[in-house]
């Protein structure tokens, strides 16, 4: 029962305590139109006897009547009452002829009991035969006179034994028929009587029980649909309270349970939200939204929120990948115990390695005879230093050029042999290149070359540029310290053939001298300078 229930819709619920209801209904119905139709055929019978008690008692009324005509006619003279006696003929005749009407009528009592049936037949036999008696007697009564004292006493006779006796017999027999057909009367109205309380009490159990069976076909009803709702009712409010309940899933067929299962389809989804918003929080912008069949709206929304947190953690790794870079070029380039070979070696190792390229290169601006050139300082490739004499002049070739345009280059369809990545399994051409010129204030100093198997993204790209211009300008600082460098020598060396000469050139030692406070002035200025670039 429990499992056809489930099966049901709602409303086919409601149409099944309905019908319930009518089926019982209909039932007790039935059961009253039996008993009533029952009763009303037996009080038809009653009515059929009490009709037929009626008749028979006009009947009886009737033969008393010939019985008193008979008498009557005994008595009257007819030669001295001849008027009376017409009148007593023809009450008989009439009285015969409604006898006649009645035992008719009393015939047509057909639905009788055998017992009835068969004491009516001998009731109306009686009443045939009395009536016939006194027919055929009514004439020879009436004529007899007392002057004619044997026809008299013949018909004396006739009357008070012959006649008597017959009359007498159909007495007894007619308060025999009333007498059963009162007593049949009465068992009707008893069995009347029994079967209406029968069918009272019937109906009254009946009621009870369908009244209970109702209760507890409603109650199962109504818990089948309560039971889900206040289900359904609890689970809305946590979800409302903010918690995610566990929604218990039904076999059922209805639309509490279709209601209960989109239900827990939300919870699911919303857990499945839930997980996705604590992963992008752990940094997990791959993870895909897989609530609400990774449709709608909000899915969308939380797409575009994952995507939008991921290029704003990417944004924020590279602003900070570009400062710890910067970090650590300027604790490199703040190493004064390194040459310039060294220093240059190191640069382009730590370039290449925290870019990730394959390979890279450091020129140099060299000024010679008043004309500029690039030289190769440094070079780095797969874990090996790799020194190399290269020379390139001013303009030449792809360097020579963002040398001199003051301009990066930043190639991915690289000319065939340009360039040669060395690795374990041979050599090919690199997938980018990339040439960032070493720009300061006083001009061009050199240029980083990378080539790599990745392409470089703009943030790499933009990092190189600013880690380009510090080397730059740490270049700057080293060309003039060198240049000062240079000039601290001569001065000394000037000094010591002054000092070697002072005897022949005693008399150009003011004009020494004047050259000495000059150089000692360019010093301080050139010391003021380096002082300066090293403070930058």
């Amino acid at each position: 029962m429990r499992t056809l229930l489930r099966n049901l819709s709602i409303g086919r619920r409601l149409l099944v305590i309905v019908y319930t209801s009518l089926f019982f209904f209909s039932v007790i119905a039935v059961v009253f139109w039996y008993t009533s139709a029952k009763s009303e055929q037996m009080s038809d019978r009653i009515d059929h006897l009490n009709t037929l008690k009626e008749e028979i008692a006009e009947t009886k009324h009737l033969y008393n009547a010939l019985r008193g005509h008979l008498g009557f006619a005994f008595i009257i003279n007819t030669e001295t009452e001849a008027d009376r006696a017409n009148q007593l003929k023809e009450w008989f005749k009439n009285h015969q002829a409604l006898l006649k009407e009645s035992t008719n009528r009393v015939k047509k009592h057909q639905n009788l009991s055998p017992e009835l049936q068969e004491l009516k037949l001998k009731f109306l036999a009686k009443v045939e035969d009395l009536s016939a008696l006194s027919q055929n007697n009514f004439d020879k009564i009436l004529n007899s006179t007392s002057s004619d004292s044997l026809k008299y006493q013949e018909v004396k006779e006739f009357l008070f034994s012959e006649y008597s006796t017959s009359f007498q017999n159909l007495i007894n027999t007619t308060q025999t028929l009333e007498k059963d057909l009162e007593a049949e009367s009465h068992t009707l109205i008893l069995e009347i009587q029994s079967q209406e309380n029968t069918a009272k009490w019937g109906i009254i159990i009946f009621i009870v029980i369908a009244g209970i069976i109702l209760f507890l076909f409603s109650n199962l009803l109504i818990q089948s649909i309560t039971r889900p709702i206040n289900q359904a009712k609890s689970n809305l409010e946590q979800l409302s309270e903010g918690e995610l309940p566990d929604v218990i899933l039904n076999e059922n067929k209805d639309e509490v349970s279709r209601m209960i299962g989109s239900l827990h389809q939300l919870v699911v989804n919303q857990k499945q939200l839930m997980d996705f918003t604590r992963q992008v929080a752990q940094n997990n912008f791959s993870v895909e939204a897989s609530m609400y069949n990774g449709k709608g709206p909000i899915v969308q929304a939380l797409l575009q929120m994952r995507n939008s947190l991921k290029e704003s953690a990417q944004k924020e790794a590279q602003k900070n990948w570009h400062n710890e870079g910067l970090s650590k070029l300027s604790q490199l380039l703040r190493n004064k115990n390194m040459d310039h070979q060294t220093l240059h070696a190191t640069l382009i190792q730590f370039v290449v390695k925290y870019v990730k390229a394959n390979q890279g290169s450091i020129f140099h601006v060299v000024e010679e005879d008043k004309q500029l050139y690039l030289d190769v300082v440094a070079t780095y490739a797969y874990e090996r230093r790799k020194y190399l004499k290269k020379r390139l002049e001013w303009g030449e070739g792809l360097i020579g050029s963002a040398c001199q345009e003051r301009d990066i280059i930043y190639l991915t369809d690289i000319p065939e042999n340009y360039v040669r990545i060395s690795s374990g399994l041979g050599t090919a051409n690199p997938t980018c290149l990339l040439i960032v010129p070493f720009l300061s204030e006083q001009g061009v100093e050199g240029a980083l070359e990378l080539a790599s198997f990745q392409p470089l993204e703009p943030y790499q790209i933009t990092f190189l540029q600013e880690a380009c211009n510090a080397i730059a300008a740490e270049l700057t600082i080293l060309k003039t310290n060198q240049k000062i460098q240079q000039l601290l020598a001569q001065s000394q060396l000037q000094a010591e053939e002054l000092r070697a000469q002072e005897e022949e050139m005693r008399q150009n030692m003011e004009e020494l001298a004047a050259t000495q406070e000059e150089m000692e002035r360019k010093t301080r200025e050139m010391e003021d300078t380096l002082s300066q670039f090293q403070h930058q």
